[in-house]
């Protein structure tokens, strides 16, 4: 009797500190997420690209300003640029931030975003192989990363060829943020969670001959390591490997913001040839790390992409 009454009083125990637990951590998630919601009821009096401007001028000053994201951007480009002055670092900090915050203020507003974003200009063989994938009912693959307005791509092929892109995205831990992102990814295209029951459903979609776009540029634990950006990170070969297994074309695509002159110039590079896993995705981490040289204010470097 003892006993029963000891495991009892654990057991009930445990059960008060795992309620207690979440309620602190549904506290947490709501407390965070306030500011996002005060943010967006206030942007969404604005005209669009007043919301966007705002987006980046609040994103830029934390990123340059909070020590812990100033911190994260200034490890990174010390690892791939050490002999980059300070300053210059500093101010490649706030222009991450301000690219970072344009781009999740068009997601967040998505709807919005596809009838007022900057004009969409399209270049590269990777078009027209994606153009002829799809005539022949074929599934494409575009891969990419956290550069320049990465959905712009998904919105023009939408938008110009009838073209509805799937994609990827990892559930937010925030419960209350997660909604609002998804509902932004969601008026470009199909998304899927990052999940075994977001992998099947991909599947499903690319033996249909659906094109899908994968965003290839953090850390996966499980990956292979290879070089990006001069130094070595785990990284995935999941789009190299379901171009190989549905004999699908795999179109480095970027979305590159250029504000000043009013389009986004979304590059679709030729289809990498299909050969193994790992050198096609070494591939597209050379395109990738190409495209951040050059751009480097486009890249989103708070990502901890050498951690391991």
């Amino acid at each position: 009797m003892r006993h029963t009454v000891h495991v009892l009083a654990n057991s009930t125990g445990q059960v008060y500190k795992g309620f207690m637990q979440l309620r602190r951590t549904k506290l947490a998630h709501f407390l965070s997420f306030l500011p996002i919601y005060l943010f967006l009821k206030l942007a969404g009096l604005l005209p669009f690209r007043w919301r966007v401007a705002g987006g980046g001028f609040l994103i830029s000053g934390i990123v340059r300003w909070v020590p812990t994201a100033r911190r994260r951007v200034m490890n990174n480009l010390d690892l791939i640029w050490p002999d980059m002055p300070r300053e210059e670092k500093l101010l490649l900090c706030a222009g991450v931030g301000r690219q970072m915050g344009r781009t999740i203020t068009e997601i967040l507003f998505g709807a919005d975003f596809q009838q007022h974003h900057l004009e969409l200009r399209a270049r590269g063989p990777g078009l027209q192989a994606i153009l002829d994938a799809q005539a022949e009912g074929k599934p494409a693959l575009m891969v990419s990363g956290h550069f320049g307005q990465w959905e712009s791509v998904r919105i023009f092929l939408r938008k110009e060829y009838g073209i509805h892109v799937g994609g990827i995205y990892r559930v937010n831990s925030n419960p209350y943020y997660d909604p609002y992102f998804l509902r932004g990814l969601e008026a470009t295209g199909p998304m899927v969670a990052k999940s075994n029951e977001g992998y099947r459903k991909l599947l499903k979609m690319l033996k249909k001959g659906q094109v899908f776009a994968i965003l290839a540029d953090q850390l996966f634990h499980n990956g292979k390591r290879l070089p990006f950006l001069g130094q070595d990170s785990l990284t995935t070969t999941s789009p190299a490997e379901l171009a190989l297994r549905y004999n699908a074309p795999l179109v480095p695509a970027y979305g590159i913001r250029r504000d000043d002159e009013g389009y986004f110039d979304m590059v679709l590079e030729e289809p990498i040839p299909h050969s193994d896993p790992e050198t096609m995705m070494r591939a597209f981490n050379d395109s990738a790390s190409r495209m951040i040289e050059q751009y480097p204010d486009q890249w989103l470097w708070l990502h901890q992409r050498w951690k391991a």
